[in-house]
């Protein structure tokens, strides 16, 4: 951070009625920080504050409508990108505003700016999937592969399971208990056969129901930077040409499910979508939409 950022000024201050009268700059953005309900979240937070910070040089309390304006325009990056940084701001401004450290807030006269929705662009297709199993250099990168496409969970979701938290249900099919979903919700995700018994056949015999289902070879907690490679990686090796994320198995998922003929509901449940709104846009009844998947 700037010395000009931790420097504090009086112009636009709140009745700070929810903070200690000696608040600063760093430790208002640092309550903000703590206050996202994942550490993705934190960590989008803090990129977006630094690079605020170093292209505002001001402190909160200096900062006008033309320097957010300023500011704005000069974002560079993808379209999502740049809504990603403007929405972290404005959500820093509007705790500022809830806290009492400022009185007005600048920052409700930018817009965050609409991103075109392009889930289309990143669904690959079944065969495309089975060749990335194919390519996959371990059983485990293969579990992964078929779990976050089978579940259509979220990487983050994924890697915080422990064992306990896969469930066997009949019929050798098995869903997953997920506990921190996005805004902390909980909800069951369904897998089928073929992926429990993917991850059946990498659980070491001394596993406990405490222990991660998802290791690195260190026995660790598997991290998102590694997935993030092992995907980009296979997809290149299975010729896929594309630069494929695990959230595109996510895509795939809900885009495969209704074409197959799921039950949108299940669907939504399924993948946590906040509003059916958000499911139907992909595109006979069943608990589990893993079920109308091919593989």
């Amino acid at each position: 951070m700037t010395t000009a950022l931790a420097t504090q000024n009086t112009a636009n201050v709140g009745h700070m009625g929810m903070i200690p009268a000696n608040t600063t700059d760093t430790t208002l953005v640092n309550m903000w920080i703590a206050k996202a309900k994942s550490q993705h979240t934190k960590t989008q937070y803090k990129r977006a504050y630094a690079q605020f910070a170093d292209a505002v040089g001001k402190p909160l309390r200096s900062i006008n409508l033309a320097d957010l304006q300023d500011w704005a325009a000069g974002l560079e990056g993808k379209p999502n990108t740049v809504k990603v940084k403007i929405a972290a701001i404005k959500s820093l401004f509007s705790f500022a505003i809830k806290t009492g450290y400022l009185a007005i807030n600048p920052a409700t006269m930018i817009e965050t700016p609409t991103v075109p929705d392009d889930k289309r662009d990143h669904v690959i297709s079944e065969i495309q999937i089975f060749r990335m199993l194919e390519a996959a250099n371990t059983p485990r990168d293969a579990a992964i592969i078929h779990c976050l496409y089978n579940a259509g969970c979220r990487v983050s979701e994924l890697l915080d399971l422990n064992w306990e938290n896969v469930k066997p249900i009949a019929d050798d099919a098995a869903y997953f208990d997920i506990k921190k979903g996005k805004h902390d919700q909980q909800r069951d995700a369904g897998i089928n056969a073929d992926a429990y018994a993917r991850l059946l056949a990498i659980k070491p015999l001394t596993a406990t129901d405490a222990d991660p289902v998802f290791v690195s070879n260190r026995g660790s907690r598997l991290t998102r930077t590694v997935v993030f490679r092992m995907i980009a990686d296979v997809a290149e090796k299975a010729k896929i040409g594309k630069n494929v994320s695990p959230h595109w198995f996510r895509h795939s998922h809900a885009t495969h499910a209704i074409k197959n003929g799921a039950n949108p509901i299940d669907v939504q449940k399924q993948l946590g979508h906040s509003s059916l709104a958000v499911t139907t846009g992909y595109g006979h009844s069943d608990r589990f939409s893993a079920n109308s998947l091919a593989l």
